[in-house]
């Protein structure tokens, strides 16, 4: 199961709980502002679900802020009684919850899914997915691509080690890298390792500059990371992106596919 349906069934889930919660307000009377925090859970989960625990707990903080500004003018004609804040305290934690366990939580499902739909999807050392799987989504993508025009971006990471590491040592070093790439992209990216040891992020819907907008992300990030979790190797970036790239990343990705040149 790809991500995006992942995402939609999730997010199915999450808007009909809301709903039920803004109906069971109406009928017991709920004042404006109550209605309108549970109507905030909505970008909460949007973000939790389609970008990841970082954006989820961003979204959650701002819907709070926005909840706090709402119920002070709803209940501004009455001083706010320590009933009303905790309320206030306890919403605010809500949004957290389902904005960075969401987020977290959706992360965690979508690669065991992959893993009990099919072994072959996950490579065993990085826990991230396999060339297989990176072949059959760029062959999806491409198909799409034909079909729609709907573009997308590869960003290649070459490991470069300023000295061998022990067999142990790089094993450890890149199921850390991996685990840095999954937490900084979004959900709806995909994080695959390839045969000849480079790390390759397929970007769905994304152009090149959004592409170079990743990869600053994701250098940024991993420069942070070596300072403390002992990371030697050093990240080289390739991207690729279509239109212009499209034989480029036939070339790399399915070499054993017919290459269709474009006008």
């Amino acid at each position: 199961m790809r991500y995006r349906k992942l995402e939609l069934l999730l997010l199915s889930v999450g808007l009909l709980g809301i709903l039920i919660s803004i109906l069971s307000a109406l009928i017991n009377g709920a004042h404006l502002g109550e209605l309108l925090g549970q109507a905030l859970f909505v970008p909460v989960l949007f973000f939790a679900l389609h970008y990841g625990r970082r954006a989820g707990y961003a979204a959650a903080v701002g819907s709070a802020l926005l909840y706090l500004m709402i119920n002070t003018r709803t209940l501004g004609e009455i001083d706010l009684s320590m009933g009303d804040g905790r309320l206030v305290v306890l919403q605010a934690l809500a949004f957290g919850i389902v904005g960075i366990i969401g987020g977290e939580l959706a992360m965690r499902i979508k690669y065991v899914v992959a893993h009990v739909t099919d072994d072959g999807l996950i490579d065993t050392r990085t826990k991230v997915f396999s060339h297989e799987y990176i072949e059959r989504l760029v062959e999806k993508l491409l198909a799409g691509y034909d079909r729609q025009g709907t573009g997308f971006s590869v960003l290649f990471l070459e490991l470069r080690w300023p000295e061998e590491p022990t067999d142990n040592a790089r094993s450890k070093q890149i199921s850390r890298i991996a685990d840095v790439l999954r937490s900084t992209v979004r959900l709806v990216d995909e994080v695959g390792y390839l045969r000849d040891g480079r790390f390759c992020l397929i970007l769905p819907d994304t152009s090149a500059d959004g592409a170079a907008v990743v990869c600053s992300r994701v250098r940024k990030t991993y420069s942070k990371m070596k300072q403390y979790a002992r990371l030697t190797a050093d990240l080289h970036e390739e991207i690729l992106s279509l239109p212009d790239d499209e034989l480029l990343i036939k070339e790399i990705l399915l070499p054993n596919t017919s290459i269709r040149v474009t006008a």
